[in-house]
């Protein structure tokens, strides 16, 4: 069976896009760059704040753990589209994945300090 013929396209023209973005999102290129982000994600913010770092690299934290938030959106909305059968396990563990981010996006954006914060209630 081709991989086309797997691949559900509501307008018949996106067929060749929406193969080609399965392709991608399937690949072992993303399973590695995704597995990379769940990594991140689990040790390095936790790692980041029990350490003794300066605040000089809050930022540059604050922009990985958005970055690595955006990839895990767009992969989950590339998966839920793209991929059937998609929707039980797999789909839950993403959507947790996803959400348990937005609490340091938020933080991200809004600029306030969280770092100090979290340090206070680490030590």
């Amino acid at each position: 069976e081709k991989e086309e013929d797997n691949v559900k396209c509501c307008v018949p023209a996106c067929k060749p896009l929406a193969t080609m973005l399965r392709g991608v999102v399937l690949s072992s290129h993303a399973e590695a760059l995704m597995t990379l982000c769940t990594m991140y994600t689990l040790y390095v913010p936790d790692l980041y704040f029990l350490s003794t770092a300066s605040t000089r690299g809050d930022q540059a934290l604050f922009c990985c753990t958005l970055v690595v938030f955006s990839l895990f959106t767009i992969d989950l909305v590339l998966r839920c589209v793209l991929t059937s059968g998609y929707f039980f396990f797999f789909f839950s563990l993403d959507l947790i994945a996803v959400i348990s981010l937005i609490p340091d996006v938020v933080f991200c954006i809004s600029g306030k300090d969280l770092l100090y914060v979290m340090r206070d209630l680490y030590l």
